[in-house]
């Protein structure tokens, strides 16, 4: 028996703790040959016009497009410097429940492997917030590699010699 992952999954909030996520979500993806998914979810709550509440009271209003587009530049900007070829992964951008709409996609698009970083909240704020990757865990379809800022790291950085090796073949 062995693991062959064909669609990854990286979900980020560009967060500097999700970017760990990036670190596992690229060297998967190098290892097995892998399709990689970045996706971002815009977390607010929309309204049935398609309108976003922006303040407490609601007196700010914009669209669905408003929050979209620019998310949807940052992660496109992101991947391009990140990972390079940015025609190479695959980027998805929506509005929703974070950990509802990653595990929607995860299933949509037949993801093999869910990476994602946690935040390690707890207290107060993780009650009143809950935890993304935890409901991702409990929810996906597929596997989940929870990814700890801090924890005893495994990921092998490549000698010049490796790399230089890799860009031959």
């Amino acid at each position: 028996m062995f693991i062959h992952p064909k669609q990854i999954l990286w979900p980020t909030d560009f967060s500097p703790l999700s970017m760990r996520g990036a670190e596992y979500a690229e060297a998967f993806r190098d290892s097995f040959g892998a399709q990689l998914h970045v996706m971002h979810v815009c977390p607010v709550l929309v309204w049935a016009d398609n309108t976003v509440p922006l303040m407490s009271g609601g007196d700010v209003l914009v669209s669905r497009v408003d929050l979209v587009t620019p998310a949807r530049a940052q992660l496109k900007r992101f991947v391009a410097d990140r990972f390079g070829d940015p025609g190479a992964i695959a980027t998805h951008v929506v509005v929703g429940t974070p950990w509802y709409e990653i595990c929607r996609y995860a299933r949509d698009q037949q993801v093999d492997l869910i990476i994602i970083a946690t935040h390690g909240a707890t207290g107060l704020r993780h009650l009143l917030m809950g935890s993304t990757a935890e409901r991702v865990v409990q929810h996906a379809a597929a596997p989940v590699l929870a990814v700890k800022s801090i924890e005893r790291e495994f990921l092998e950085q490549p000698t010049l010699a490796e790399r230089q090796d890799a860009s031959r073949g």
